[in-house]
This record gives C-alpha cells, sequence and structure tokens, in this order.
C-alpha cells in the first residue's frame, strides 16, 4: 500500500494493493499494521456502502464532537469524485477542500481524518461506495455543509441532492467545534 500525503493534514489518498489475473482483482484496502506505521491509529467500528445513482451528491457529512470520526472509502464498482473539506479550525488547511477521483479503475482510497467533513458526487450509475469509520453513527451528533456551498464545478449538471443534505448549514456560516 502506498500512503499519499495530500495537501490536508491527515489526509492520505492511498494506492491499495492490487493483485489481478485471469481471475479477475483481489484488492487490500486495509491492514492494522501497516496504517499503524504511517502513525494511523484507525480502529474501525462500523462499515456500511451506498448505491448511487449517476450525478447523486452525498454529503458533505461530519460527526460533531465527541463522536467525530475518520473514515476510510473506497470505490469498488463505479466512480465518484471524493471531496474532503478540512473544518477543523486551527489547521493550516482548514476551510480548504481537495477533490480526488475513486473508482473501481484506479483502486485507491481515501482515509480521512476526524474534523473533516466528506462528500462525493457519482459519475457512473450503481456506483458502490464503502465506508469504514473510526466511530459508530451517533444520531445525535450528525452534522453537515451543504456541498453546493463551496463553488465546486459537479461534473454532473442534472445532479441529485437529497432533502436533507440540501437544508445543511452554508460553508460561510459554519462555525466549527473542531480544533487540530
Amino acid at each position: 500500500m502506498k500512503f499519499i500525503e495530500t495537501e490536508i493534514k491527515g489526509v492520505f489518498l492511498i494506492q491499495n494493493l492490487l493483485f489481478q489475473d485471469e481471475r479477475g482483482k483481489f484488492i487490500k484496502t486495509f491492514q492494522r499494521s501497516i496504517f499503524n506505521e504511517m502513525g494511523l491509529k484507525f480502529d474501525q467500528k462500523e462499515n456500511f456502502f451506498s448505491v448511487s445513482a449517476l450525478g447523486v451528491i452525498r454529503g458533505l457529512h461530519f460527526q460533531y464532537p465527541p463522536f467525530a470520526q475518520e473514515k476510510l472509502v473506497y470505490v469498488p464498482k463505479g466512480r465518484i469524485m471524493d471531496i474532503v473539506l478540512d473544518i477543523r479550525v486551527d489547521s493550516p488547511s482548514y476551510n480548504k477542500h481537495i477533490v480526488v477521483e475513486l473508482s473501481e479503475k484506479n483502486c485507491y482510497s481515501i482515509y480521512i481524518a476526524a474534523g473533516c467533513a466528506h462528500g462525493f458526487q457519482s459519475l457512473e450509475n450503481d456506483t458502490v461506495t464503502v465506508y469504514s469509520q473510526g466511530t459508530e453513527y451517533e444520531a445525535s451528533a450528525d452534522g453537515g455543509i451543504n456541498p453546493l456551498s463551496l463553488g465546486i464545478e459537479w461534473p454532473i449538471k442534472e445532479y441529485i441532492l437529497s432533502q436533507k443534505d440540501k437544508k445543511f448549514i452554508h460553508i460561510s456560516d459554519f462555525e466549527s467545534p473542531f480544533k487540530f
């Protein structure tokens, strides 16, 4: 596994181990000892996946402290434009976001530090996105920032956004409780 630092401290693009032959692919997305060597003490508490239609935008999601969570995200089927927004007020990259593509073809994952908001747009129909999280979902700590408030140029113009995500606060009105 190769960890590639991003502009946001604690967020890594990960080139997963890929073994491919006439049978298909075998991909390793997590190994505790390798993560520990990178200084990432990721203790997975919950795993789930979403299946998204073409153009779906999900996010930007996070959980408020003390339920803030690290995430490991990858795409075994399809393709997404993945977005990570740093909302840690003392971070050198506070209020900055990165955009990366995760797909079944590039076999990348992204590790997201606690205190960052996460979202994506599905670039293919029936895209499967897998999430591993460092804390369990806590409904009372559920938070988000309206993804349309970042000024991102969304590749699929006819997007689908849930009512919940539409109601999230605009980035300019967000007061972060996260300390770096």
